[in-house]
């Protein structure tokens, strides 16, 4: 997932559409057996007056999946105006895990909803908010055991938003986790940023099998900003 601020990019008004061209290249190397996968695109913008706004605040966001063997990894991204020739990139480093036992996916954190009902929040990359609107949340639960009478998991989850300090902005007790139609165990959770102080914070969701006992835990850390928040990033 990568947020491009669109800003940068050389458009032009195409009877009230913005129009422009980003060319972006995007490798993921395996850092121990130096295996690189690499995707090249082009992605024509078109932006219509009704989300200007927002666009021109949040950023673009882009959304590709790599399949990845457990193993650390970095990911690195070029992206090119092809109009102007303006060229910007950067790299993440990150594990992925093996998949065995209980554990959590990594938390989507995002201010927006997707436009579709129901599907939860929007993917975005950056982790500053302005403190305005609702915060939004949603990972899903692995490995979970299964009730020898029942068949089904028995999973409870709750969260805790923290200052770095340990002190709580939000929390919500343990409660049991309903398996979608799927049999996917997820949750989306969100709480309030309007009265949030600028600063830095800490979501803290705890997942726990009541069939296995087993206990997990995942931390996401994110910042309170201004409302130019996403400008300063």
């Amino acid at each position: 997932e990568l947020e491009h601020d669109h800003r940068g990019v050389w458009r032009r008004d195409a009877g009230g559409v913005l129009e422009g061209h980003l060319e972006y290249r995007l490798e993921v190397a395996d850092l121990e057996t130096g295996a690189l996968h690499r995707r090249d695109e082009r992605i024509d913008l078109k932006i219509p007056p009704t989300d200007r706004e927002p666009h021109s605040r949040r950023g673009f966001p882009v959304t590709r999946e790599v399949a990845l063997a457990p193993g650390r990894y970095q990911a690195r991204v070029v992206a090119r105006d092809a109009t102007s020739g303006s060229v910007g990139s950067l790299s993440h480093d990150f594990d992925v895990p093996r998949v065995e036992g209980l554990r959590l996916s990594t938390p989507v954190l995002s201010d927006r909803l997707r436009r579709a009902p129901g599907v939860g929040p929007e993917l975005i990359a950056r982790r500053t908010f302005p403190p305005s609107g609702d915060l939004h949340c949603r990972f899903e639960v692995y490995g979970a055991a299964r009730d020898a009478t029942t068949g089904r998991p028995a999973v409870r989850a709750g969260f805790a938003v923290q200052f770095a300090d340990g002190r709580l902005l939000a929390a919500s007790r343990a409660t049991p986790m309903t398996p979608g139609p799927d049999g996917t165990l997820g949750r989306t959770l969100g709480f309030p940023l309007g009265k949030a102080p600028p600063g830095r914070y800490e979501l803290v969701l705890v997942v726990e099998d009541e069939v296995s006992g087993r206990r997990v835990e995942a931390r996401e850390a994110f910042t309170v900003g201004g409302e130019d928040a996403f400008e300063r990033e």
